[in-house]
């Protein structure tokens, strides 16, 4: 996994290059609104000091995304995660979210 920016974001969205070799796949990782709605989640945890997004990247290509859905407090960890439509059914999800367990 890669911890997913706001570049990044700008990048799934269309509005830039990323210079990082990473592909999207067929259709892109997920509906803009989604992207959306992440990636304004992804800013609120930055600004708390939280580093807890990322991009679930299989063979250079960006196939979902995993992240934390608000700030870890008190041993409490609420997550939220989506895998491409194509990509669906393969375990990346599982995978992302037994590593971002391993991570808090």
């Amino acid at each position: 996994m890669i911890e997913a920016t706001d570049e990044a974001f700008q990048w799934m969205l269309g509005g830039c290059e990323l210079q990082n070799g990473l592909n999207l796949p067929e259709g892109g990782v997920d509906d803009p609104v989604v992207l959306g709605i992440v990636r304004k989640i992804t800013a609120q945890l930055h600004a708390a000091g939280c580093r807890g997004s990322w991009m679930i990247v299989v063979d250079g290509e960006v196939v979902g995304l995993c992240s934390y859905r608000r700030p870890v407090s008190e041993g409490c960890l609420e997550i939220g995660y989506g895998v491409a439509p194509r990509k669906r059914g393969n375990g990346y999800a599982a995978s992302a979210v037994a590593a971002i367990l391993e991570v808090a």
